[in-house]
């Protein structure tokens, strides 16, 4: 073996030796980079689960303020003048259970949080909306239809089943209605201002 081959034989041992090298190299970063996604995919996993499980508790809560509401602004087989209750008392419990429904809603998941945020919105007024024909139904049929249909949806979320993006047609005709209400005291509100100036 001469010097040339001795040369050529240490080039290839070098080159080979860089070769294994670099594809080890690259083979470890390129495993590295499959366990940090493995490790990203299973904390994000994880998380998407603590948030579902969050949401379902507070979907479990929202239902319970529901029932609530039912109970005081619709009872069944009780017909009277407003939903809301004229006995401070009962009164005061409803606010309170609109308080806390009002708290579960921030950790819902849309589109269900949108069904119960509407809740929010037509049951404090439904008393105005039935009686002064913002809406078709009575005031104490809203409040039962409004707070049945927002059931429905919490119960479709707990079960699995699709909550829809969009809220029911009675619901709906609710949400206009309150809508026009809100246009109707801003206007009222702006009118007084600028009458004061």
């Amino acid at each position: 073996m001469g010097v040339d081959e001795s040369i050529v034989a240490i080039v290839g041992v070098v080159v080979g030796g860089l070769l294994t090298g670099g594809l080890s190299y690259l083979q470890s970063r390129q495993q590295r980079n499959w366990q940090l996604a493995d490790l990203a995919s299973t904390q994000r996993a994880e998380r998407d689960k603590e948030v579902r499980a969050r949401a379902d508790a507070k979907a479990e809560e929202v239902l319970v303020e529901l029932e609530a509401l039912r109970d005081l602004l619709a009872p069944p087989a009780v017909i009277r003048r407003y939903a809301w209750p004229d006995d401070k008392a009962e009164r005061r419990e409803a606010k309170r259970s609109s308080a806390r429904l009002r708290r579960s809603a921030v950790y819902l998941q849309q589109p269900l949080r949108r069904h119960v945020e509407t809740a929010l919105r037509v049951l404090p007024d439904v008393d105005q909306l039935g009686q002064d024909g913002w809406i078709e139904d009575r005031h104490m049929t809203a409040a039962r239809v409004q707070i049945t249909r927002t059931q429905d949806m919490v119960g479709r979320y707990l079960r699995n089943d699709p909550v829809p993006q969009h809220l029911t047609t009675a619901v709906e005709e609710y949400a206009a209605g309150w809508q026009s209400l809100q246009d109707k005291i801003e206007y009222e509100i702006e009118s007084q201002l600028a009458g004061q100036d």
